[in-house]
């Protein structure tokens, strides 16, 4: 650990002091805790070959149903737990999947992260639809109005990678998918179910400037470019390498700002899913969103 420089603390990293006491703390739960005995509830098997691990799996795994009856019949006589007890066998996911940080934490603390980061971007998403709203009633143009939702989507985006650092999942899948659901909802809401809330009815298939058909037609194509030109300018990035770089107090943070650029699974698909939700969703009255859609879709990937 190093001390930190004034960035590193907006971004809450933990200073050698903080990390010192968090060590001191748990080293005194860790003795108060070493001669206790516990009951085992998961273990972990490793195995010499595959083979021998396909064995144990195909003597030991049985339905759901019969380990709810207790039924012992399922399994060899061999197989059952100090012969009275049916084992829960199940092949566990890939080592580096699991997130074993967060694997002691219990479901009602997972749940307790998961309701208090699903509130603050419930809360950003709501502020991001009223001013669209307001938007729309002030009458901006439909390509303002558009712009806005790319630049709500945006901040939404970074925000929710940020919320995502305080919830507790077991393992990367489960990660993935929290922020693959919360990314995707966020924007469905906000490109297209808001569009649709704010415009009146009687403009729906109005082709005049207040219609909903130019405000679809702005939110095409600023998907159309927001993708590749976020790639391209990849904010975090550049400003890793031209900010930070330069004013970094050692060689070892330096060279850390030069890492390449994070993907994740539930970025590449809530583009995708974005789009298809937005041609589909307006294809009865505007069906030129199909071609919009393939070419926001070649374009992106």
């Amino acid at each position: 650990a190093w001390p930190l420089v004034w960035w590193e603390r907006l971004q809450l990293y933990n200073s050698p002091e903080q990390i010192k006491d968090k060590l001191e703390k748990l080293d005194v739960v860790i003795e108060s805790q070493k001669n206790k005995s516990y009951d085992a509830s998961r273990v972990f098997i490793t195995f010499e070959t595959e083979d021998a691990q396909r064995q144990a799996l195909s003597m030991l795994s049985i339905s759901k149903k019969d380990f709810f009856y207790k039924n012992l019949s399922s399994v060899p006589q061999q197989c059952v737990f100090r012969g009275e007890h049916l084992l829960n066998v199940r092949e566990p996911r890939e080592p580096d999947s699991l997130r074993w940080l967060d694997y002691q934490d219990t479901k009602m603390r997972r749940v307790k992260l998961l309701l208090i980061t699903t509130f603050i971007h419930l809360v950003v998403v709501l502020a991001g639809c009223i001013i669209v709203f307001y938007l729309k009633h002030d009458g901006f143009s439909p390509t303002t109005i558009a712009l806005a939702i790319t630049m709500s989507n945006t901040f939404s985006y970074y925000l929710i990678y940020f919320l995502i650092g305080f919830e507790s999942h077991a393992t990367e899948g489960s990660k993935q998918t929290s922020l693959y659901v919360r990314l995707t909802a966020s924007l469905w809401l906000q490109t297209t179910i808001l569009t649709a809330i704010i415009t009146p009815w009687s403009d729906r298939l109005n082709d005049g400037s207040t219609g909903l058909l130019q405000s679809i037609y702005a939110i095409f194509v600023f998907e159309i470019i927001r993708g590749p030109v976020m790639q391209v300018v990849d904010i975090p990035g550049n400003f890793n390498r031209h900010f930070f770089a330069p004013r970094a107090p050692d060689q070892r943070r330096m060279n850390l700002c030069f890492q390449g650029t994070k993907y994740s699974l539930a970025d590449r698909y809530k583009s995708m899913t974005n789009i298809l939700f937005l041609t589909f969703y307006y294809s009865s009255i505007f069906p030129g969103g199909f071609l919009l859609s393939a070419l926001a879709l070649a374009i992106h990937y």
